[in-house]
């Protein structure tokens, strides 16, 4: 494999089913997702983001299309509907320090779900005035500042997109702009590269 260390062997992994969203929660139609960004075609349920939350031995996903975060026991594997709002989800992050999981969503920002009361409320939906363009992924560093990608409907043909830092105190970064299509996001284990892809 070009570009990989000769002296470290490749392991190949062999991945199995863990779960599938359940008949009853699988949804095919048309909403504004679908209207906005696939040309009004039928959506079937499209599963993102997920992140495990050791507190409650559960693994949150959302599903995009249908506004939806759903919660997965990772013992029984058992799903339930957490929340179905007006929005378009997409990144998750759980953020220890507020004990909420903060939400990436293309429509309403930066928001926060308290995973107790199933309740949303919004963390950032502005940045010196104006709207973002729709946030996607989502990270918490340690010092509980969330940096998360607006990419919106950026890309080669409009690169600006960015990539932002809320601290706990409110003040606001933007690490980068002018991003054609800004979207994943992982730290390095000492918090000092952020990866972007």
């Amino acid at each position: 494999m070009a570009g990989w260390p000769s002296d470290i062997p490749l392991r190949i992994l062999l991945a199995n089913r863990y779960t599938s969203i359940q008949a009853e929660s699988r949804k095919l139609g048309t909403l504004e997702h679908s209207k906005n960004q696939k040309c009004g075609r039928l959506l079937d349920s499209f599963i993102e983001g997920p992140i495990n939350v050791k507190e409650t031995n559960s693994l949150y996903i959302v599903d995009i299309s249908y506004s939806r975060i759903f919660a997965i026991d990772q013992t029984t594997k058992d799903w339930s509907l957490i929340i179905e709002y007006d929005g378009e989800p997409n990144g998750l992050a759980r953020h220890p320090q507020r004990k909420e999981i903060i939400i990436a969503d293309f429509k309403g920002g930066i928001l926060a779900l308290d995973p107790t009361t199933r309740t949303i409320k919004p963390v950032i939906t502005r940045f010196n005035g104006g709207h973002l363009k729709g946030p996607n992924d989502v990270i918490v560093d340690s010092s509980g500042a969330i940096i998360f990608t607006d990419q919106g409907m950026t890309g080669l043909q409009d690169p600006a997109g960015r990539v932002y830092r809320l601290h706990q105190d409110g003040r606001m970064d933007v690490l980068l702009h002018n991003c054609p299509s800004p979207n994943g996001l992982v730290l390095n284990k000492y918090e000092t590269i952020l990866l972007l892809q």
